[in-house]
C-alpha cells in the first residue's frame, strides 16, 4: 500500500466537495474495508457546512473574468481555511481525533475546466483547476489531504472529468440496466450495463443541474434557488425558450464530454431572461426546470435507451418539479431519489471522493478510460502532508 491504514483493513477518511452551485462543504466520515480485494463502506456521519456568501459571491465576479493574481491566490488558501473549520467541526462534534483519520480525499473548487485543447503561447493546451491549498488544508487539520484528481487524466488525454462513475462502478452496478444520475450545479450520468466491467461503463456531463434554475431564481426573485420547486410549479411552459434552449450544443454533443459555468454562465442565463422577459417570472424558472430534465432525459434516451432504474442523487432532487419532469421524459424507466437503495443522495460525492483517496492510498487508477477519454488508466490525485 502507498499509504498504510492505522487500522488493518479499514481506511477511516473524510471526503469533502463543493459543487458548481457552491451552496454548501459536503463532509463524509466514511469507513472503507477491505477484504481479499474486495471494497466495502459504512457512512459514519454526513454533515453539511456553510460556504461563505461573501466567497460565492466573490468567486461568481471572479468566473465572469473580473479577477486579479491575488484574488486567484487568496481563494485558493481561503477555501482551505473554510474546508479546514468543516473538518474540525466535524470532529469536534463526533468527539473524534483528528489521529484517527487517514487522510481527507478532497475536490476542492472547480474554477475552471477546459478539457479541450485551446490555443496558448503557441501550444495547444487543455487545462483544469479546482482551488484549494491542500498544504494548508493538512497542516491546519494534522491530516493528510489527497487532492488534485482531475488532473493527471487530463494529462493522459481525457475530459478529466467526471470521477463519480469509478464509485459507481464498484458500488452500484448490478444484473440490471441501470444509470446513476448526479443532480448538482451540473448534471452528470453514469450507464452501467448488466454485470458490466469497467470498459462497458459509460458516463458524461448531460449539461446543467441546477445551476440555471439557481442562477435565474437569483435575479428574479433575489432567492437562492428554488426550495421545494414552489416557483417552478406556479409557473407554465413557455415552448419556444425550450426550443432554444435545447438547441445549445453541448446538450447533443458526443460523449466523453464534461462541462462547466464555461458553457451554463451567468451572463448567458442572463442573456435568456432578458429575452423572455415578457413572460411571468414564474414561467422563466418554470421552463429553466423543464429544460434541465429534457436535457438529461434527452442524453439519458440517446445513450442509454436500454436504462431500466434512474436513481438520482444530488441537491436537484430535492426539486418535486425537476423530477417529475425526468419521469415524464423517461416514461419507461424508473426514476427514484438514491435513498430507495440505501444511499445517502447528498452525501454521495463527498463518499466518492473519499473513496477515490483511498483508490490513490492503495496504488489502484481512478480513473475510467471509456469515461473520460483518456489513453490510459492512472492513479489519480497528489498527497499532501
Amino acid at each position: 500500500m502507498l499509504i498504510p491504514s492505522k487500522i488493518s483493513n479499514r481506511y477511516r477518511t473524510i471526503g469533502m466537495m463543493t459543487g458548481t452551485s457552491m451552496d454548501g462543504i459536503d463532509t463524509a466520515l466514511v469507513d472503507f474495508y477491505l477484504n481479499d480485494g474486495i471494497i466495502t463502506y459504512n457512512l459514519v456521519e454526513y454533515r453539511e457546512y456553510p460556504f461563505p456568501e461573501v466567497l460565492r459571491k466573490k468567486i461568481l465576479y471572479m468566473l465572469m473574468g473580473e479577477l486579479t493574481m491575488q484574488e486567484v491566490s487568496s481563494v485558493n488558501t481561503y477555501i482551505a481555511e473554510i474546508y479546514a473549520d468543516a473538518v474540525l467541526m466535524l470532529l469536534k462534534e463526533l468527539n473524534i481525533n483528528s489521529s484517527e483519520i487517514d487522510f481527507i480525499g478532497c475536490h476542492g473548487q472547480t474554477l475552471w475546466h477546459q478539457p479541450s485543447p485551446f490555443e496558448f503561447c503557441e501550444k495547444h493546451i487543455r487545462s483544469t483547476f479546482q482551488a484549494i491549498d491542500a498544504s494548508a488544508l493538512a497542516y491546519k487539520t494534522n491530516i493528510p489531504v489527497i487532492s488534485n484528481f482531475r488532473s493527471a487524466d487530463i494529462a493522459a488525454g481525457g475530459q478529466g472529468a467526471p470521477l463519480v462513475p469509478i464509485f459507481d462502478y464498484y458500488f452500484l452496478a448490478s444484473d440490471n440496466h441501470r444509470a446513476l444520475l448526479n443532480i448538482g450545479g451540473m448534471s452528470n450520468v453514469t450507464l452501467l450495463p448488466p454485470c458490466c466491467d469497467r470498459d462497458n461503463i459509460r458516463a458524461f456531463d448531460t449539461g446543467p443541474g441546477n445551476v440555471m434554475i439557481d442562477l435565474a431564481v437569483q435575479m428574479l426573485f433575489n432567492r437562492q434557488y428554488d426550495n421545494s420547486g414552489k416557483i417552478a410549479k406556479s409557473g407554465k411552459l413557455i415552448d419556444k425558450m425550450l426550443d432554444e434552449l435545447m438547441q445549445i450544443p453541448f446538450i447533443s454533443d458526443l460523449p466523453p464530454k464534461s462541462t462547466g459555468r464555461e458553457y451554463f454562465s451567468e451572463s448567458y442565463t442572463r442573456s435568456i431572461i432578458y429575452k423572455y422577459n415578457a413572460h411571468n417570472k414564474e414561467d422563466i424558472i418554470r421552463t429553466f426546470t423543464v429544460f434541465t430534465a429534457k436535457s438529461i432525459a434527452h442524453n439519458i434516451a440517446r445513450f442509454g435507451s436500454e436504462t431500466k432504474e434512474l436513481i438520482c442523487s444530488g441537491g436537484g432532487t430535492k426539486n418535486p418539479v425537476l423530477m417529475e419532469s425526468i419521469a415524464k421524459f423517461l416514461p419507461n424507466c424508473s426514476v427514484n431519489s438514491a435513498e430507495k437503495y440505501g444511499l445517502n443522495s447528498s452525501a454521495k460525492e463527498a463518499i466518492a471522493f473519499a473513496f477515490l483517496a483511498v483508490l490513490f492510498a492503495t496504488n489502484k487508477p481512478g480513473n475510467v478510460k471509456s469515461v473520460t477519454g483518456a489513453k490510459e488508466e492512472r492513479v489519480l490525485g497528489s498527497l499532501s502532508y
